[in-house]
């Protein structure tokens, strides 16, 4: 295993994560997707993915209401729309 210190380990057992994937179970089949998306609204701005069933979630009133309960700035993106945004000069972070 290589350490960097640059990547950030989340432990599956952090409380405010499992709590919102608990919440997201409502919405989302996969819990293992359910506790990729919660570690990633507990923890981060934004998850790039090409998961089709959480880029699905976007819009939806139950997710939104988890957003806004706890991280309203947090935002999903497939890796080409992050890529067409960010990179390519329409919008800057």
């Amino acid at each position: 295993m290589v350490d960097d210190v640059r990547i950030h380990r989340i432990p599956v057992s952090e409380i405010r994560a499992l709590s919102i994937a608990l919440k997201l179970r409502e919405s989302l089949a996969d819990f293992v997707d359910c506790l990729i998306l919660g570690s990633a609204i507990a923890n981060c701005d934004v998850l790039i993915t090409e998961d089709a069933d959480i880029l699905a979630l976007r819009g939806v009133k139950d997710y939104m209401d988890i957003l806004n309960a706890y991280n309203p700035g947090f935002k999903l993106f497939s890796s080409k729309e992050f890529l067409d945004r960010f990179l390519c000069g329409e919008d800057s972070w």
